[in-house]
Order: structure tokens, then sequence, then C-alpha cells
């Protein structure tokens, strides 16, 4: 009787100890935290990760911690006068996350780097909020959206943009853009090409030479599979569009408040 009485409380025990590993072998059901740091030798910038502003200054090195391991999509807009954008998909895990932005044949690119950098900045990562709904005001005091010296306006949890209102008079001459039928061919080579990059620059070359409409540029972005290249795309092709002062329809193609916010900095400054 002893014997078994013994038995059955080495079973009990064994019983409970393999359920208590069962539950700590099990995987945690939140995910791991990392960092990634992005640097260039070349010209300061501003980091989006999945289209959320972590840097209210320019910088040239960036770190950005507590970022849940896996894929993010990291942006960067070089702070020079063509606001060069570039992004890709990225898979952050807790090994090499150090990334650098280089500048060759006057093409930018980000590029997985090694060492140990020294960043500029260090950050805590800034999630993706519920958009503000208020109407805020340009550059009215404790609203750094519109302040000179910040050219996305706050980050993180962003105001929208505000509703402009069409002008009585346009300050630009009267163009109908590109002709249907020319833009439609124009519009399909865009479309047939195999890469995000190749749509783009075969964009580029659509609107280096002719005049486009807000109409024909919002269908040429949405050829685009990435925010951050229809942001890129958007700003070249203002100084090529027909009727300017409606380019405010081309917020109707993003879906983050900072894209928006980014592009009317980048008008505002070209009307300077």
């Amino acid at each position: 009787m002893g014997k078994i009485l013994k038995i059955s409380i080495i079973v009990i025990l064994l019983g409970v100890f393999g359920r208590t590993s069962a539950q700590h072998n099990q995987p945690s059901p939140y995910p791991k935290n990392t960092s990634v740091t992005v640097s260039s030798d070349h010209k300061a910038f501003w980091l989006f990760l999945d289209d959320v502003l972590q840097n209210e200054k320019s910088v040239m090195s960036i770190k950005v911690e507590a970022i849940p391991e896996g894929e993010h999509y990291l942006r960067v807009e070089i702070d020079d006068a063509d606001h060069h954008t570039i992004g890709q998909l990225v898979n952050l895990q807790q090994a090499n996350n150090n990334y650098w932005v280089d500048n060759q044949r006057h093409m930018f690119g980000i590029f997985l780097g090694h060492g140990n950098p020294r960043p500029e900045a260090i950050v805590r990562y800034v999630r993706q909020q519920t958009p503000y709904h208020g109407n805020p005001q340009h550059g009215q005091p404790g609203n750094p959206y519109g302040q000179p010296g910040n050219p996305h306006g706050q980050y993180g949890n962003q105001p929208p943009h505000p509703n402009p209102q069409h002008p009585q008079h346009s300050a630009y001459p009267q163009n109908n853009g590109m002709p249907s039928n020319d833009f439609n061919q124009a519009l399909n080579l865009i479309k047939n090409q195999s890469f995000e990059t190749s749509k783009l620059n075969m964009a580029k070359q659509v609107i280096a030479n002719n005049y486009l409409t807000v109409s024909q540029i919002e269908q040429i972005c949405n050829v685009f599979d990435y925010e951050s290249t229809k942001l890129d795309f958007a700003k070249s092709a203002y100084n090529h569009c027909a009727d300017k002062e409606k380019y405010y329809l081309i917020n109707n193609v993003f879906q983050f408040e900072s894209s928006k916010q980014s592009l009317n900095e980048f008008i505002q400054k070209a009307a300077h």
C-alpha cells in the first residue's frame, strides 16, 4: 500500500512538473523588442518606420529602440532641396540591425551595414496612432505643424491636412495636361514595368517633358505599391502640374497623415 501511495505521488508530481515545463516552453504571445540604427555619411535625413516619423529634426544617424521584432517598412527622407525619399521592407531581429543611407551615382539607397555606429539621436519607437480630428491652424503657438524648421509637423499622433479652399483666380497658366491618348500610352508603359523603381523612373521620364493635370498625376500615383514611392513622385510632379491650385487632391492617394504633411511642407517651400 505504501509503495502504491509513493508511486501515485511521484506520478502527480511528474504531471505537475510536465505542465509547468510546457508552459515555460510555450512562446510568449508578445513579440520581443529590438532596435534599429540608420546612419548616413552624406546628408541628414528624417526616418519613418511603418510610415510614422521618428525624429522631429533631421540627423546624420539615429537609433530607434523598443521596436517589436518582425517586418517593418523603413523609409528615409533626405534633408535636401529635392527631398529624395527611399524606402524598403526590413526584417528586424536581435541580430545586425544597422543600416546606411548611401549615395551612389546620384542615386540614394539603403544598405545593411556593419560595425558599431554611434547614433546622434536615440529615440523610442513611435507607433501609428489614432489620427487627431481637430482643425489646426498653421503657425499657432503650441502647434508644431507648419512651424519653420519642422518640415513634417508633429510626429507620432499627427494632425490631419487642412482642407484648402479653391482660389478664385488661378496663378498658373491654363493647360489641359497631356492629351488623353498620349497619357494612356504613358500610363500603360509605367504599369508594365516589373519593379517599383522602374515604374518610378519611367513616370519621371514622362513628367520631364510634359505637363500633367492633377487627375493624371493621381492616376500615376495609384500605380505604385508603396506610400513612399507615391510621395516621391507627387513631389517630383508638382512643378510639372498644369493645375497646381488643385494639388491638394493628391492627398487622396495617401493613407498616412505623415505623407500628406510631408507633401504640404514641400509645396510650401516650393512656393517661396
